[in-house]
């Protein structure tokens, strides 16, 4: 958005504030002493990681990880296991659901999550003649920003100043006006291009605390949540604070939507916005505030039941990309017999992308048919997936369980739709060999391939997949598939009635 012409005078008058701004900032830094970033002090438990919205509206899947490593209740550094699994919750009745057998909801991308939704475009300007209590409204067009399309005219009396305007849908062309009245209270115009006439509400509270805003900044409408974002100037950890708003103002603060270290979405369906959160004493909490009405429900998850559900481990290889391609192939090689139950990428753009996954028809090893489309299983076909930015895990949609047995290889194939890229390593080991920093007891990743120009062409050899690979350990199989196992097995088998008949001999014998 253009803001109007008193932006410069607001932007003086908060370097007023810069000493409020810089003890905020301080204080921050010293709440977040000991963590990374924006990251929190990493207690040892499960934490939220993402909320999914499903096929049946109302009932949200939420990933839940467990910390590698964390600090426990005395301060000591602890290594965990890595575990992650997924519970399936109705907001509306409370029900939780642990175990994917039980589920009643398929996760789905139609509506898409709340962080790949389209904001309506800003593409005016404001003036304002505080004198004649009149705001003008300049459009421009869409693809010549600096060419006006059409002027409105709207009477605001006792507007001091004009702190955000936005207009929330472009179709009803309805513009909301946040500004500062006479009397230095904060008020809402809501103003119809139609008739031009403005209907006034009391501001939201939080509001009234200008001077953490940023002025300079782009506000973000999402108009089919009825949700606006204002950008924050002085807080860390968080860009935006959310507000509901509808025909009349800006309603209420979104308060689930406004904490940090938190996983969040929305569905449009049914106008809820989810939050999930760890609370100090280490359980964790589903938010679900409704985007129509004040109905605000807390549902809490047992820690007891994901404890003995979550026995999902994971390995990773790097998130250091030296390189950018479509797409990667690579080996799993199990050193258990393993279950994998899922996979993270790397993607640097936090755009949607259209993915695709492989799996080598058997079990297989990548190498000597790399561009044999005929020795490969289509699993996922071009899903979308919302990028998680640079030096993150970008979770891939949910595939069919792969099982490994113990000792062998599995080739696997991620590609993106033409245009899109992955992050990649080079590296001096050989392609085909396992990457030591990903091998663990359990299983391995082995140096790659990377894969551009299309699907199944243009081949680099030497390249590490940037990622995680998602598997539980299949116990039942450890032992009758090992060797040894096998070879004492059919010792068994042929020594059993030798084994039966002496030891009767001796009882007979002690009878006698």
């Amino acid at each position: 958005t253009m803001f109007n012409s008193e932006a410069s005078v607001m932007r003086s008058k908060m370097e007023d504030f810069s000493l409020k701004c810089m003890t905020r900032f301080i204080f921050a830094l010293l709440i977040l002493h000991g963590g990374q970033g924006c990251s929190p002090i990493p207690q040892c438990g499960f934490t939220p990681a993402a909320i999914h919205l499903t096929t049946v509206p109302g009932t949200v899947h939420v990933d839940v990880a467990e910390r590698v490593y964390c600090i426990d209740t005395n301060g000591n550094d602890i290594e965990q296991a890595g575990r992650r699994t997924t519970v399936e919750i109705d907001a509306e009745t409370g029900d939780v659901r642990y175990s994917e057998d039980e589920f009643k909801a398929e996760r789905t991308y139609d509506p898409v999550p709340f962080s790949a939704q389209d904001s309506v475009d800003q593409n005016f300007s404001v003036d304002h003649d505080k004198e004649n209590g009149k705001v003008i409204v300049t459009y421009f067009d869409n693809y010549m920003r600096s060419v006006p399309v059409i002027e409105h005219y709207f009477s605001i009396p006792d507007s001091e100043e004009i702190y955000f305007s936005f207009v929330g849908e472009r179709i009803f062309e309805t513009f909301y006006f946040v500004y500062k009245k006479v009397d230095s209270s904060i008020a809402v115009a809501v103003c119809g291009v139609i008739d031009e006439e403005c209907v006034e509400s009391d501001a939201p509270p939080e509001l009234s605390d200008f001077e953490v805003y940023d002025f300079d900044e782009s506000i973000l409408v999402y108009s089919s949540l009825n949700l606006v974002a204002f950008p924050l100037l002085c807080c860390v950890c968080r860009d935006y604070e959310y507000f509901i708003f509808n025909s009349e103002g800006i309603e209420r603060n979104l308060e689930n939507f406004n904490y940090v270290f938190q996983a969040y979405n929305a569905d449009p369906r049914v106008m809820h916005a989810y939050s999930a959160y760890t609370d100090g004493d280490g359980s964790i909490e589903l938010r679900y505030n409704s985007l129509t009405t004040n109905e605000k429900i807390v549902r809490e998850v047992s820690t007891a039941e994901i404890e003995e559900a979550a026995m999902t481990l994971y390995t990773s290889t790097t998130f250091n990309a030296t390189d950018l391609a479509q797409g990667t192939m690579f080996d799993i090689v199990a050193n258990s017999h393993i279950i994998v139950k899922g996979m993270d990428i790397h993607l640097a753009s936090t755009e949607t992308h259209e993915v695709s996954v492989y799996f080598r028809k058997g079990t297989n090893s990548f190498v000597n048919v790399m561009r044999h489309p005929g020795a490969w299983e289509l699993v996922v076909n071009m899903e979308p997936v919302q990028g998680a930015g640079v030096g993150s895990a970008t979770p891939l949609p949910a595939f069919r369980e792969l099982s490994i047995a113990e000792g062998m290889k599995q080739g696997i194939y991620v590609t993106l739709a033409s245009g899109k890229y992955m992050g990649l390593t080079s590296s001096n080991t050989a392609t085909g060999d396992v990457y030591s920093p990903s091998e663990n007891e359990n299983v391995g990743i082995s140096v790659g391939v990377a894969k551009d120009g299309g699907i199944f062409l243009y081949t680099t050899k030497n390249m590490v997949f940037n990622g995680k690979i998602y598997y539980v350990v299949d116990e039942s199989k450890a032992l009758d598939s090992s060797p040894a196992f096998a070879l004492t097995q059919e010792f068994h088998q042929q020594h059993t009635s030798a084994i039966l008949f002496t030891v009767a001999v001796s009882f007979i014998q002690q009878l006698l």
